[in-house]
């Protein structure tokens, strides 16, 4: 490459350009996690049948809120502390900031 591409390559407007693809990228990441796309895995730390809501730990480490309305199946829906389970990510708004929320969780057989 010579000098003149490289100074040509680099216009004013290629930064707007490299903004433009970041922007696109993160675009087309969250509509493959919002689409299903990205299946997250983890353990059930907590669930409070009574109150139906618990809490799932997933791989890394992050603890991720679970609602007995995000739980697939029929009838009575409850996760047993220990259980493996697959989940989508949604976000729930509590007060000003958002937090994760598992939904279209399935226990994995084990």
């Amino acid at each position: 490459m010579t000098a003149t591409a490289i100074l040509a390559a680099w216009h004013p407007r290629t930064h707007v350009y490299a903004w433009l693809v970041g922007y696109l990228i993160l675009f087309f990441l969250l509509l493959l996690i919002r689409s299903g796309g990205i299946v997250f895995a983890g353990v059930v730390k907590v669930f409070f049948p009574e109150e139906g809501y618990g809490w799932i730990v997933m791989d890394g480490g992050t603890e991720v809120f679970v609602h007995f309305s995000g739980i697939k199946g029929t009838g009575f829906r409850y996760l047993i502390p220990g259980q493996r389970v697959q989940f989508d990510i949604s976000s729930t708004h509590k007060g000003d900031h958002r937090s994760p929320l598992a939904v279209n969780v399935e226990v994995l057989e084990e």
